[in-house]
């Protein structure tokens, strides 16, 4: 067998690497030298001798570290530059478009009709009505209705919307006293229909982020100031007072550029607060663009997460989820706006469980937020069933027997399965607020699975008896809803669906205006009450949101054009 060359014996007796310092023969040579002490490799197997030396210039060093200290130095200023170059950016961004959406304003607000003879609402641009984007139960409904709900509330808030002058606005330092009170305002008025916090642990950090206000701006205090705006606004609300921009959510809102930089469940809760924020200001455009947001960033979030699921898989990840998936069904029911895309990862999202990662539990609050997203999943499936049956009879009007029937059957399983606290009954007051809403969603739910009945039997007078028995239910659960709605607001009342409720109350009666002295089968007398008390409740809460107060006048005057 013939044996390695002497070469190859030196190769294999030592690993080359390379050494921060080589030695005086590696060096001489220009070869790697591995560092080893006494000796190198290379130097011990040849049995030369090691040396190492250590170079002395130190006035390299010393201008190495002071052009790193110089450089740091320099960074440091210029990430403040960045900081203070974003928020001035920010604040022209806002005042520009502010000024181009005010140029349009005249074009985009629908005045209350009058001026046409026949009662209809005027709009000063061609109706998007026609091209309702929405799909399933809700566009059948929305299809009859001539005011454009969106465009409306699209120009009022452009028109209000304001921004302050300066780019910093002085925020006033608040007692512990008065924080106390705005937090537990929140968890008593506003937690309880989202309960994204575990309140133990809230409180510890809305304390504590409470001192920070005046320090650097971050995702966490920015958090801690939308509480402290809800909780001041539950408290106007709860006087009777319409509520102005308050400093702490103009405070909030300028630190929103660290809340978008942020990759953190912490980013996605405060988009959340500032949405739930607008929709008790009755901005709900504004609303929507926050929850889009943090649609966004939840996906995102969970992209990033995908290997290991911590986050993901978290109380307060599911919960934040859910919140953003129920607000935003709630608004693309009842406006013409574009999706997330949130609902193509629910499957893929478990349920909260009611136990947070500390091992707190709040399952008592968690029920009813469990409850609401099980009607809203039924609702788009719903949406997604007649839309189906539509493009199948898409040029006449279809209304699917059997379809309706599953769904009925569906929201009635669904009533079964609330625990008595929830439970409500067909006639008489329910157990409390959150009973009370359930309710509303149900009758609501239950009108636009059988509204195609109604609206097919009124135009086509088809007296067959499913679609008369579709029909009347119909009407029943429009004057269901209306009763539900009018208890539900004889109280002061504070959440955040209370915008879209209200702009629920406007459509569905709009909507079914066109039934008022229809010659059908069955009797309508019962809808006239159910009108005046429609009316009433816009007007009463016209007082404290302009927009619902206008909605009232318009509905009278369909009303009193139809007699």
């Amino acid at each position: 067998m013939e044996e390695p060359s002497p070469k190859r014996q030196r190769t294999q007796l030592y690993e080359k690497k390379r050494a921060a310092i080589a030695c005086v023969v590696c060096r001489s040579r220009k070869s790697k030298c591995d560092g080893a002490t006494p000796q190198c490799g290379f130097c011990e197997a040849v049995g030369a001798e090691c040396k190492y030396v250590v170079s002395g210039n130190k006035q390299d060093d010393s201008r190495t570290s002071s052009s790193s200290s110089s450089t740091q130095a320099r960074l440091v200023a210029l990430e403040e530059n960045v900081q203070k170059l974003n928020r001035t950016m920010s604040v022209l961004s806002a005042q520009t478009q502010l000024q181009l959406q005010q140029c349009q304003l005249d074009e985009a607000v629908p005045t209350s009709g009058n001026g046409n003879g026949n009662g209809n609402v005027q709009l000063r641009h061609p109706p998007a009505t026609n091209n309702f984007q929405q799909s399933g139960i809700l566009s059948h409904m929305m299809a009859n209705i001539d005011y454009d709900v969106t465009g409306y509330l699209t120009g009022l808030e452009s028109r209000l919307a304001g921004w302050p002058a300066a780019a910093i606005v002085s925020y006033p330092e608040a007692s512990e006293l008065l924080n106390m009170r705005l937090l537990q305002t929140f968890l008593d008025k506003v937690h309880v229909w989202y309960p994204l916090f575990e309140r133990q642990t809230l409180q510890e950090e809305y304390m504590t982020a409470s001192e920070e206000v005046l320090a650097a701006p971050s995702p966490r205090v920015s958090l801690c100031l939308m509480i402290s705006a809800i909780g001041m606004l539950a408290l106007d609300l709860d006087d009777g007072r319409s509520h102005a921009s308050c400093d702490q959510a103009t405070h909030a809102a300028q630190m929103l550029y660290t809340v978008i930089a942020d990759q953190s469940i912490v980013g996605i809760q405060c988009l959340i607060l500032h949405a739930i924020y607008h929709l008790l200001s009755f901005r709900p455009i504004q609303a929507y663009e926050y929850v889009i947001s943090a649609a966004y960033k939840a996906q995102n979030l969970y992209k990033h997460d995908i290997h290991t699921r911590d986050v993901v898989n978290s109380e307060s990840f599911t919960r934040a989820f859910y919140s953003i998936y129920v607000m935003e069904r709630e608004l693309l029911v009842q406006l013409n706006l574009a999706s997330s895309g949130l609902r193509s990862l629910e499957e893929n999202i478990p349920l909260p469980s009611g136990t947070f990662e500390n091992g707190q539990e709040d399952g008592g609050m968690c029920i009813f937020f469990m409850a609401e997203v099980a009607i809203q999943k039924m609702m788009e499936q719903s949406d997604r069933n007649f839309s189906s049956s539509s493009l199948q009879h898409h040029n006449e009007i279809h209304f699917p027997t059997l379809v309706a029937e599953e769904l009925e059957f569906q929201i009635l399983e669904w009533r079964s399965h609330l625990p008595p606290a929830l439970a409500f009954p067909d006639v008489g007051f329910s157990r409390g607020d959150l009973s009370l809403y359930l309710k509303l969603q149900y009758h609501a739910h239950t009108c636009g699975i059988f509204w195609l009945a109604l609206y097919k039997a009124v135009i086509t007078t088809d007296q067959s008896p499913e679609l008369v028995s579709g029909a009347e239910k119909c009407v029943r659960s429009y004057c269901s809803f209306v009763d539900a709605a009018a208890d539900f607001f004889s109280k002061p009342v504070l959440l955040p669906h209370i915008a879209m409720t209200l702009t629920s109350i406007f459509t569905i009666s709009l909507s079914m205006t066109f039934v008022k002295n229809a010659q059908v089968p069955f009797g309508l007398e019962q809808l006239d009450n159910s009108f005046k008390t429609a009316v009433r409740v816009l007007s009463r809460y016209g007082t404290l949101y302009p927009p619902v107060g206008q909605w009232s006048t318009v509905l009278q005057e369909r009303l009193d054009m139809k007699r």
